[in-house]
């Protein structure tokens, strides 16, 4: 796996559909061990969250974005993905900078996109 330099600010990951196996061998869960070995916010854009994200035993992750903006078919999505995570992406990003903060720990959110 890679490892970050000291010359990054944020861990991006993605997965297809975050739930209450993220935790057990999932690249989600090893990019979050990452992140808290080496003092890297993460952030997680996901094509769903099913359950609680409180509850879904991700340490090192610090928020979740679903990129999906509203309901849609599993064909719809997976269709239009490359268009909703740019979007997403797009969003967080503008809001990061807007908002000057850039190091930190934060705690798991979902954001609605």
């Amino acid at each position: 796996m890679l490892q970050p330099s000291a010359l990054e600010d944020w861990l991006l990951t993605g997965e297809g559909q975050v739930d209450g196996q993220s935790q057990h061998g999932k690249l989600l869960s090893r990019i979050g061990r990452l992140a808290l070995e080496t003092l890297t916010p993460a952030i997680a854009f996901v094509g769903a969250v099913i359950g609680d994200e409180h509850e879904l035993g991700l340490p090192g992750i610090g928020h979740i974005f679903p990129i999906v903006p509203g309901p849609c078919s599993l064909v719809e999505a997976m269709g239009t993905a490359q268009h909703y995570l740019y979007a997403a992406v797009l969003r967080v990003m503008k809001l990061a900078l807007h908002s000057g903060s850039r190091k930190g720990e934060g705690s798991h959110e979902r954001v609605h996109t």
